[in-house]
């Protein structure tokens, strides 16, 4: 971002993310197999929120300073969180109204169109204006090599520790999914997974509300860093527990498909 100006790397990416899901949306006749265009699409789930999730943050460091960060930080997480819930409860009551799941990817096209739409208006009225203001400079961003980046032992550890980290739940979605398609049909999916991520979203906003600031208080920042872990290695080794105890031999069940994840009529 120290070439291209921050606005316009915005521009351009929440547009191809626009491209790419409309084309996934309504380029099912122009490729042989559709299959293989639901394959694609369950594989962009994750860099499509990633890069949605940096940009709208890059926004909020470049049009807040510091001090005001800290003020609307707690309030812009729970807006998030609030979204959320509201958004992963509507599904269960959309569909119990007759309304198609296909048609829940036509409401997050128009999602992401609303949102490049705001991200333009807020970049051209009010991005230059922080800037004026000294909130941030974009010529103060600069380049570094590998080999610099590197050099900084916390920003590698640091690094590191993301990688695996996702990396782990990565492989716990995988085997989520997997598991889910297995065990339910596919008229039973859309209702399973909307409640249970909307759960992990209440339960993550409840603990990050009551929880998360006591912990810091009493056990300091690097207990409440290796809480996480902890939580993760106690829930794989239950799990291997149960599928290793409670697992009765049944027939094989047959192996999930992304083409089962697409519900076409």
């Amino acid at each position: 971002m120290g070439r291209v100006p921050f606005r316009v790397l915005g521009v351009i990416f929440l547009t191809l993310i626009l491209g790419l899901t409309a084309f996934i949306e309504f380029g099912k006749d122009t490729v042989a197999d559709p299959s293989k265009l639901y394959y694609i699409g369950f594989s962009l789930i994750l860099p499509f929120t990633f890069v949605s999730q940096l940009v709208f943050w890059a926004l909020l460091n470049r049009l807040f300073s510091l001090r005001q960060q800290k003020r609307v930080i707690g309030s812009v997480d729970v807006g998030m969180d609030i979204a959320q819930i509201l958004a992963f409860f509507t599904i269960p009551i959309m569909l119990s109204f007759g309304v198609d799941v296909l048609n829940l990817f036509t409401i997050a096209l128009v999602s992401i169109f609303i949102y490049l739409g705001l991200f333009i208006y807020l970049s051209t009225n009010y991005l230059s204006k922080a800037a004026t203001e000294g909130v941030f400079n974009e010529k103060d961003n600069k380049k570094l090599s590998i080999g610099k980046f590197l050099s900084y032992k916390y920003v590698a550890v640091l690094s590191i520790f993301i990688i695996v980290s996702f990396t782990a739940v990565r492989f716990i979605d995988y085997s989520f999914y997997n598991l889910t398609v297995s065990v339910f049909d596919k008229d039973q999916i859309p209702y399973f997974l909307s409640l249970f991520e909307a759960l992990v979203v209440i339960a993550g906003f409840l603990f990050a509300t009551f929880a998360t600031d006591w912990i810091q208080n009493e056990y300091g920042l690097r207990v409440s860093l290796i809480i996480n872990p902890l939580l993760t290695i106690v829930f794989t080794v239950g799990a291997l527990a149960l599928g290793f105890f409670l697992a009765t031999t049944s027939p094989p069940v047959q192996k999930p498909t992304f083409s089962s994840l697409s519900w076409s009529p």
